[in-house]
């Protein structure tokens, strides 16, 4: 028993990367309506780590109910976010309100028509439409 064992010691390591190659495969997801971004949002909140945005400014109108829930909460739980969106009034008045503790915001004067948003391993790229806004989510170190 004690020789099996040794074998078994000894291929495990060898095991272990199989089993590590086969799982790290991309877990892709996609989300649909307002209420589907939302968990995108949720899931951020949860993986608990700094956010990097390309934000489209249409997501705070888009959220409008839901986005100052998001933001307090990102607050509480000390989550920092760097931020590059469109140069527009919108954003200027939520940057000038936001602590600088908790963000970073940078404008360009090009017009973004797809969020991203980078945190944890993951990658999401949203879309805000007044119909058929969508959210896909990559989980995956190598694309993040």
């Amino acid at each position: 028993l004690k020789e099996k064992q040794e074998k078994i010691e000894a291929v495990l390591p060898e095991l272990e990367a199989v089993k590590a190659s086969l799982t790290e495969k991309p877990q892709i997801e996609m989300y649909e309506e307002i209420n589907g971004l939302k968990s995108v949002f949720n899931d951020i909140l949860k993986e608990n780590k700094e956010t990097w945005f390309i934000g489209d400014p249409k997501m705070l109108d888009s959220l409008q109910f839901y986005f100052p829930h998001f933001i307090k909460q990102k607050r509480k739980q000390g989550i920092f976010s760097k931020v590059i969106t469109y140069d527009c009034s919108a954003m200027r008045k939520y940057k000038k309100q936001a602590p600088k503790k908790y963000l970073h915001m940078k404008f360009i004067n090009q017009k973004i028509d797809m969020t991203k948003i980078i945190y944890g391993d993951k990658v999401a790229f949203l879309t805000f439409r007044e119909k058929n806004s969508i959210a896909i989510l990559i989980n995956n170190k190598d694309i993040y």
